[in-house]
């Protein structure tokens, strides 16, 4: 059995995210997208994010809401400089 955490290690494909991005219009033509690019473009959606109502969007879905409680701008911006990409 694989350890769980290096199971978690997967790293994205900028190359698949940069299409994807420009068919979805979400990424301008002409942009490429690296890992920099990428960081500040989730900050700034992340810093925009009401969490709050987002937490009471989720509660229903989730079996002991008290785990939403985490759920913040330094949270998701400590984890996003964990991202690893290929």
């Amino acid at each position: 059995m694989k350890n769980r955490k290096s199971a978690n290690k997967v790293p994205l494909s900028l190359t698949y995210l940069q299409s994807c991005m420009r068919q979805s219009g979400n990424l301008e033509p002409g942009r490429s997208l690296d890992r920099f690019a990428l960081i500040e473009m989730l900050e700034l959606k992340i810093n925009s994010i009401d969490w709050e109502s987002a937490k009471a969007d989720m509660r229903s879905f989730i079996a002991d809401p008290q785990k939403l409680d985490i759920w913040s701008s330094p949270f998701f911006l400590s984890l996003i400089q964990h991202i690893q990409v290929e």
